[in-house]
């Protein structure tokens, strides 16, 4: 829990406290608590502590996983658990965006209609695939780190995944217009570009340690490569489908680039 700004706090620390703790307003389910008085942020601002709220899932993730594994209860189901308990933190938020974009994408042959098929609550055949598939790999995937690597591997890579992918949503929200004047992107705002360089810094350098330290630095720069290429397509898709992006596409770009990290790691890992 945050009890924020005491009075002897520097603004400035103060106010990057009320960024992260918008960042995980925004991103998770994680209960804060803020000071009578105290004022979050915009979120445009805010988007530069993307991947601390990034960092936190992993992190809040990756413990369940280990704790999993030492209990005896095996590499799949301890990254099964550790998938789980990262979705149960942010509400299913990122893959309800996929599951809306393969839908919306695929789905409708005009701009009106797929973001029409975007907002539907309900989901189509596209968006189960692309939500099955993710979950497939991802759990294959964080299987194969906590079973090559072991607990502490598992949590330091889920926080390195979550803190690169949370932060290459802020490009996207930077250099893509809102494809709806009425949507969460468009009521999000425009980062500034001071604020893209401030997430990418963070996010980048942070997740590049934890990399480091879980898998090494080789591995720790191919996941962040790819997880950069992969926000890169689905930006170029989103450009492609609907002219700009949204709240789905960014929970889209989120799970794609995560996935294209942990990849990345297990590739360098398998090969130990």
């Amino acid at each position: 829990m945050i009890n924020a700004w005491e009075d002897e706090t520097p603004p400035r620390a103060a106010a990057l406290r009320m960024e992260a703790a918008q960042a995980i307003f925004f991103l998770t389910r994680i209960p804060l608590k803020i000071a009578d008085g105290a004022r979050l942020p915009p979120l445009s601002q805010a988007a530069r502590a993307f991947a601390l709220a990034g960092a936190l899932v992993g992190l809040i993730a990756g413990v369940c996983g280990s704790v999993a594994f030492h209990l005896g209860l095996g590499s799949f189901v301890a990254g099964a658990i550790a998938l789980a308990a990262g979705i149960i933190a942010t509400g299913a938020l990122h893959e309800d965006g996929l599951a809306d974009m393969a839908d919306g994408f695929w789905g409708g042959h005009t701009i009106p209609r797929k973001l029409a098929i975007m907002r539907d609550s309900r989901i189509g055949s596209y968006g189960v695939l692309a939500l099955g598939l993710s979950l497939l790999i991802r759990a294959g995937l964080l299987a194969t780190i906590v079973e090559r690597g072991g607990g502490i591997c598992l949590i330091l890579l889920m926080m390195g995944a979550g803190a690169a992918s949370r932060a290459l949503m802020v490009p996207l929200m930077a250099h893509l217009p809102a494809a709806r004047p009425d949507g969460l992107s468009a009521s999000a705002g425009v980062p500034e570009k001071r604020v893209v360089t401030q997430a990418l810094v963070l996010g980048g350098g942070l997740a590049l340690v934890l990399f480091w330290a879980g898998a090494g630095l080789f591995a720790g720069l191919l996941a962040l490569i790819l997880a950069a290429a992969a926000a890169y397509g689905v930006s170029r898709l989103a450009l492609h489908h609907i002219g700009g992006q949204t709240g789905d596409v960014c929970g889209a770009l989120s799970v794609l680039s995560e996935m294209a990290a942990l990849a990345g790691l297990v590739m360098l890992l398998a090969a130990n």
